[in-house]
This record gives structure tokens, C-alpha cells and sequence, in this order.
């Protein structure tokens, strides 16, 4: 996230939890989007464009529930 902000590009977090929330906005992050990963269903589509997509997840199934999302 450092390495996006520093070239300038735009991004939005997108967490699970409310811990994780909390450190994405020490970290600095302006943009944070809380999900729900138990239900995807419950995911709201943003009402403006998404263009590429980092994903940075320690966990494999996390990963793979916010790459269905």
C-alpha cells in the first residue's frame, strides 16, 4: 500500500474486521470498505469505477472469499 501511495495512485482497503480497520487507518489508508466474507451475498458494488486489483492476504481462503466478492 506504501508503493501504490507513493506512485500517487488511488486505492481502497477492503477488510473483514474491525481490528484490521483499526490499523488501515493508523497505517494512513483514507478509503477503507468493511466486508462481510461469511456472507458475500451482503456486499455492496461501489457506485464508482474499479480498475486493477492488489490483493494482500496471509490467508488462502480469505484470499480466495474476497476474489469471489
Amino acid at each position: 500500500m506504501k508503493q501504490v501511495n507513493l506512485v500517487g495512485q488511488p486505492f481502497i482497503a477492503l477488510t473483514n474486521n474491525k481490528s484490521e480497520k483499526l490499523k488501515l487507518e493508523e497505517a494512513g489508508v483514507k478509503q477503507i470498505i468493511k466486508v462481510d466474507t461469511s456472507n458475500p451475498v451482503t456486499m455492496v458494488i461501489p457506485d464508482y469505477p474499479i480498475g486493477n486489483i492488489i490483493l494482500f492476504e496471509e490467508s488462502l481462503p480469505l484470499c480466495c472469499r474476497y476474489i469471489q466478492i
